[in-house]
């Protein structure tokens, strides 16, 4: 190879390595997407409901469907509002009606399942708070409807409470009878029903 040959060859090479490097150090880069972390999207706040369901205890749940077959049979069902023997206005399955209930007309089955679900659920709460020993279902159950139908204030100063947490039998017994009247006469429909929440008691 000449001189001139040489000399072709070696600019060519040259050219050849400075059009490959600027192609290298020129080419674009692509950029990775920065990854961010994901927000928990907050849940949904429920919609307001006329008569909120309150979660019931541990355990509780069983007692509040038992309680509520057995104040549907005890209770009767209103679809609309009533005055019961003692004069008090009365819906559903025995819901007391309150001012801020804003009951209208005739009443759905769902409303008055949803009614009498609240107030067992009140009820067995107040039970629970009150009652120091252990109950099984049927006991619960019993009182739950007990307290249910007198009230949470009665029940709270009830000699029937008294009996259950002193254990002494007989006395329960008989405290489930001192319930039956309505401004001092023994009422037949609140006796059999006394009778038949003691009987679910001792079950």
């Amino acid at each position: 190879m000449n001189m001139l040959n040489k000399l072709n060859f070696a600019g060519l090479l040259f050219w050849l390595t400075v059009g490959y490097l600027f192609i290298f150090y020129h080419k674009p880069q692509v950029k990775m997407p920065i990854l961010m972390p994901v927000k928990a999207v907050p849940a949904k706040k429920a919609s307001k409901t006329q008569w909120p369901i309150i979660v019931p205890p541990v355990g509780g749940a069983k007692v509040v469907e038992a309680a509520m077959e057995f104040v549907k049979q005890e209770e009767g069902c209103r679809k609309t509002a009533y005055k019961d023997a003692g004069g008090i206005k009365t819906v559903g399955y025995g819901h007391v009606v309150m001012k801020k209930d804003k009951l209208f007309g005739k009443l759905t089955e769902a409303q008055m399942e949803a009614l009498l679900r609240n107030d067992v659920l009140h009820a067995q709460q107040t039970v629970l708070r009150n009652v120091h020993i252990n109950l099984n279902v049927n006991q619960l159950a019993a009182l739950t409807s007990f307290t249910y139908n007198v009230g949470a204030g009665a029940f709270a100063k009830s000699s029937l409470l008294k009996a259950v947490n002193s254990g002494n039998v007989q006395n329960i017994r008989d405290s489930f009878l001192t319930f039956c009247t309505v401004k001092g006469r023994e009422v037949r429909g609140l006796k059999v029903r006394r009778l038949a929440e003691r009987e679910l008691y001792f079950r």
